[in-house]
């Protein structure tokens, strides 16, 4: 019998990320504990033990985790109708989303149990209004600061110098900051302040997700993953 929920869970050992693809399959992506992000395109989510991110099937999206993050992932198959839409959204892991997905991991769940549990899950599945989404800059000037500052956190460079190595002054690289801020959306939500935690934005830490790349870089599998779902 094809799957409609599958889950995969790993506890991060180290610093990884994973380049960017796409799955079959939407997925569910949330924390146990630790922070992780996700990368489409250029905007930047946070998924964290309380906020998780739906991300639909062929999305091409990147991602990554902080050492010891243990993270969460359920795929629906392909076709499954929920509240949720066809772009990624930030959802709610409230209580009993938790409590039906641990159920569905039991092993001796009957077949008829196991329906009426992931017919609960698509019902309280909602979009959350509370999406820690950072935009990231796309000029073509401010570009080279966003790649450098991922890959290093710790550079060190101030306006000047960044004005320096760009050739243009620090007034032009001010406004082009001005013009295209990194914010935190939706409305309501706060902008990214420095108390931020650090493991949130993926210039503060490496990242991971199918297909990975970390200390020892890895291509996508051609087969899926152990535990993950069915093809």
């Amino acid at each position: 019998m094809s799957f409609v929920i599958e889950a995969y869970e790993e506890v991060v050992a180290t610093d990884t990320a994973w380049t960017e693809h796409s799955h079959p399959w939407h997925e569910l992506l949330w924390n146990e504990h630790g922070t992780s992000t996700a990368v489409v395109g250029s905007q930047v989510w946070c998924i964290t033990p309380t906020l998780g991110l739906w991300m639909p099937a062929g999305q091409p999206h990147s991602a990554s985790a902080v050492a010891g993050t243990a993270y969460r992932a359920h795929f629906f198959r392909h076709g499954t109708v929920s509240a949720l839409p066809d772009v990624p959204v930030a959802v709610e892991i409230t209580p009993l989303l938790r409590l039906l997905t641990e159920r569905l991991a039991e092993p001796d769940l009957s077949p008829a149990s196991r329906a009426v549990t992931e017919a609960m899950v698509l019902d309280v599945l909602r979009p959350s209004p509370r999406a820690l989404l950072v935009q990231l800059p796309t000029s073509p000037l401010l570009r080279p600061i966003v790649d450098v500052v991922r890959a290093d956190p710790a550079d060190q460079r101030t306006l000047t110098g960044w004005a320096t190595a760009l050739g243009c002054s620090t007034r032009t690289l001010t406004r082009a900051f001005r013009r295209r801020p990194a914010r935190v959306s939706p409305a309501g939500s706060p902008r990214c302040a420095p108390s931020t935690p650090s493991g949130c934005w993926p210039w503060a830490s490496r990242s991971r997700w199918w297909p990975r790349r970390s200390a020892t870089a890895r291509r996508a599998p051609s087969a899926r993953p152990s535990g993950g779902p069915p093809a």
